[in-house]
């Protein structure tokens, strides 16, 4: 009897340890969705959420939704955007996979304003910008 309790509370332990830590690693730092979508402002008519990897890109090179929901300078602001930041060798590393956000938001010279949001991976501070800038 006296093993089988012993037996008992060891597995109560492991599980609970397993527990812990499946839990915890769920939560990963960097990939707060949900913070990062309240960071959008209201009047945004359109949200788009995806993955911010090579593969998105690939998949998405010659589809025409974006060049028809943006303008063609907002188009060539986000292309030239995604090419100086988030593809720099500097702080790609923190950007990579994370759920990233295009918003449109209508202006009030009747034209679409692009907000784009991104959360940044655990490790990243504005001394990256900093050095960023400075190259």
């Amino acid at each position: 009897m006296r093993r089988f309790i012993i037996i008992t509370i060891i597995l109560l332990i492991a599980t609970a340890l397993i527990t812990v830590v499946y839990f915890k690693n769920l939560n990963t730092p960097g990939l707060h969705t949900s913070q990062t979508m309240r960071a959008i402002p209201g009047n945004a008519a359109l949200v788009f959420e995806f993955n911010n990897d090579d593969g998105f890109y690939d998949i998405f090179k010659g589809n025409k939704l974006l060049p028809h929901l943006l303008a063609n300078s907002n188009l060539l602001i986000w292309k030239h955007f995604r090419k100086q930041l988030l593809a720099n060798s500097l702080i790609t590393k923190f950007f990579t996979g994370q759920n990233a956000f295009i918003s449109l938001h209508p202006l009030k010279d009747h034209s679409i304003g692009l907000l784009f949001t991104i959360a940044a991976a655990k490790g990243f501070s504005l001394t990256h910008i900093d050095q960023l800038a400075n190259k």
